[in-house]
């Protein structure tokens, strides 16, 4: 293999991984920045057989990614403002919503026995892995009163 096709698969390789770097480093706390650019920049070489490889600039260009959505359940006296939500996801998908209440009170996911404490005139972030398929009651324990349901889907 000549000295220039060796090069041109570092460079790719290069290229790929940084590539692969940025995507990976994404997460569902992006705020929707612009998209990352990475630059390689190969140096001109002399090949053993006595062939030149020229320098050479390749750019990669990652798309940004933007947050999902967190829906919000609000709630007011331990009640539901509005209707019971239903919340939808695929089997697999992070599940993540927020809970805001003008008291303290405790969230429960039924069937994946999920509790967090959501104090007065506060919220909280409920985030797991939608690994069970079905349907799933969210209430508060204190009031006894469904505020949400979680439909998994494959």
């Amino acid at each position: 293999m000549s000295a220039q096709a060796r090069l041109a698969i570092l460079a790719a390789a290069v290229i790929a991984l940084v590539a692969a770097f940025f995507i990976a480093r994404g997460s569902e706390e992006d705020s929707g920045a612009p998209p990352a650019t990475v630059t390689v920049t190969t140096p001109a070489t002399g090949g053993q057989d006595g062939t030149t490889t020229t320098a050479g600039t390749r750019t990669a260009t990652t798309p940004a990614r933007t947050a999902p959505e967190i829906p919000v359940v609000r709630t007011r006296g331990g009640a539901p403002v509005g209707d019971v939500k239903t919340l939808k996801f695929k089997r697999g998908e992070r599940i993540r919503f927020r809970v805001t209440s003008d008291v303290a009170e405790e969230v429960h996911v039924h069937g994946y026995d999920i509790s967090r404490q959501v104090p007065a005139g506060g919220s909280v972030t409920l985030s797991f892995d939608g690994d069970i398929d079905g349907e799933f009651e969210v209430e508060l324990h204190g009031s006894h009163r469904q505020i949400a349901t979680i439909e998994v889907r494959p």
